[in-house]
């Protein structure tokens, strides 16, 4: 009872914080295993205004900290000469890609719990993630049917594991009708603009496939053009059809998810096996003609969606083919087995096949062999790998970076074959609480201040063991730059308008936005 009243005091005293700071709410601080995590309920949920203008000679700095800032905002002032020794420079006239977005999957278990919470809890775990004053999401992936994220394996067409080439069985799950449809429509009701969703399948139905089973290993039965990779092209169709009659459609569409884990012999969730010729041949022989015949070419079509040691050997197998490359506009890939090489190689991907995106499809912690798995509630560490990942991928041409679970449990689940994993948001399903994790202000560092449509510039400088980034948005400069070390670092930005101080203490992350011109 004593916690109880101490909770509502928490919350009164934070909305009066909140009207006297121009509608923002500030985190409500909970100390935990591994550091602090910012608590909704709902009643309450923190939230952060968009930074609409800045005024010349000023700049809007953002920052959050392993010391507690969340999102924390002040002006500062743009100085005429550099106050610290190591000078960059905001080199707008360097312009590199163009940035799609950023958002996380709706899973059947993300959506699962979603639709599981109260009415008010709901909306503020949505509004957290698409609302402009949350971290304004603009993407989001759709698994086709199941993954080890749902409650149990299953395809649209499973007919008791007997053949149906055409699709007369198809139909779409439970799961689809009242969580993620509901879950994306709400979405793209909170968003500023309709949510680009990307498609993936795990797996084809059992009966379609070399070990009739959903999980191990195995691939399509046949060769590319036949009845069974016509009849899997079509499941495509299909899928894309069902959503559609829901109001639902499509940005992108990949091949399929992670595609070497089907020639993993007793591979443990679905999968489903391609060797890059093999993908290669089943676009171009079938996947892409049954796009554009049913008039979906305009579903951007993605390759690989699987780890980016792959590359650039996977891409140039399947976009050397001129027959397969028509149809093939991204390279989807994962961030598991980054370790294994350099970040360079997506460079070396983009100057190969420069009119095809890249884009970061799947990531998220607490999976690893050398990782806790599951939750752990408050890492900054899991925080700053996210934001790593990120800078390094846009640093090396990536169009934008979706994340894995919108939220899980506070197990890391629901997860039919216990591959528990972390999220940027945790529930606490039982007492209707969610915990926004580090890096769920990681990822807002980027998502909420970066739109789609920026195009990423240079940054000229030496920030040694600092990660940075910067980007023109319209008509302004944003720049990211995140500080792993436990001590400060400090720089000074050239930018149009004279000198910006660049003060980051240790393990910190700070978005600063400033004007491109000077004032007339």
């Amino acid at each position: 009872m004593i916690w109880s009243k101490l909770n509502w005091l928490i919350i009164l005293l934070l909305s009066v914080v909140t009207s006297l700071s121009n509608g923002e709410r500030p985190c409500w601080k909970k100390m935990v295993q591994d550091g602090m995590v910012c608590v909704c309920n709902g009643s309450y949920c923190d939230s952060y205004d968009p930074v609409d203008k800045v005024d010349h000679g000023k700049v809007v700095l953002i920052q959050s900290s392993n010391a507690g800032d969340r999102l924390s905002k002040k002006t500062i002032t743009i100085n005429s000469k550099p106050s610290n020794k190591i000078v960059l420079t905001f080199d707008d006239k360097q312009k590199y890609q163009k940035i799609t977005g950023f958002g996380g999957a709706f899973t059947d278990s993300a959506t699962f719990i979603i639709n599981n919470v109260s009415a008010k809890l709901r909306m503020k775990i949505m509004n957290s993630y698409y609302a402009q004053d949350g971290n304004a999401y603009s993407m989001g992936r759709v698994p086709i049917a199941s993954t080890d994220f749902s409650s149990s394996p299953y395809t649209y067409d499973d007919n008791n594991d007997k053949p149906d080439f055409d699709l007369k069985h198809f139909s779409l799950f439970p799961e689809d009708l009242r969580y993620k449809i509901p879950t994306i429509k709400l979405a793209n009701k909170i968003a500023k603009k309709p949510i680009k969703l990307v498609a993936t399948p795990w797996t084809a139905p059992s009966w379609m496939k070399t070990n009739n089973k959903l999980i191990g290993k195995g691939s399509l039965k046949g060769q590319p053009g036949d009845r069974y990779h016509q009849s899997w092209a079509n499941y495509f169709i299909k899928f894309l059809d069902g959503y559609a009659k829901q109001g639902v459609t499509f940005w992108g569409i990949t091949a399929q998810n992670e595609p070497t884990d089907g020639n993993t012999p007793n591979f443990e969730f679905q999968c489903m096996g391609f060797e890059p010729d093999t993908e290669r041949d089943f676009i171009k022989k079938d996947l892409g003609p049954a796009l554009a015949k049913h008039n979906y070419s305009h579903v951007n079509l993605i390759i690989l969606d699987d780890n980016r040691p792959l590359l650039p050997a996977w891409a140039i197998k399947i976009l050397k083919d001129k027959d397969a490359k028509k149809y093939v506009k991204g390279i989807g890939i994962h961030w598991y087995l980054d370790v294994l090489v350099p970040v360079t190689v997506l460079n070396v991907t983009h100057y190969l096949f420069p009119d095809v995106f890249i884009l970061a499809t799947e990531a998220c912690t607490g999976t690893s062999l050398l990782d806790t798995p599951g939750p752990v509630l408050g890492s900054w560490a899991r925080g700053v790998r996210y934001s790593t990942s990120i800078i390094d991928d846009l640093n090396n041409f990536v169009v934008g970076w979706l994340d894995w679970n919108l939220v899980l449990n506070l197990q890391g689940g629901p997860n039919w074959v216990k591959n528990y994993a972390d999220s940027p948001i945790i529930v606490d399903t039982k007492n209707d609480v969610m915990y926004k994790q580090p890096m769920f202000y990681h990822l807002a560092h980027f998502s909420k201040y970066i739109s789609p449509g920026s195009i990423r510039v240079g940054i000229k400088g030496n920030v040694n063991d600092t990660k940075i980034v910067g980007v023109v948005d319209s008509n302004r400069g944003v720049v990211v730059i995140m500080n792993p070390n436990p001590s400060m670092r400090k720089y000074s930005l050239k930018v149009a308008e004279g000198y910006i101080d660049i003060n980051i203490p240790g393990d910190a992350i700070q978005t600063y936005i400033f004007n491109l011109s000077k004032k007339n």
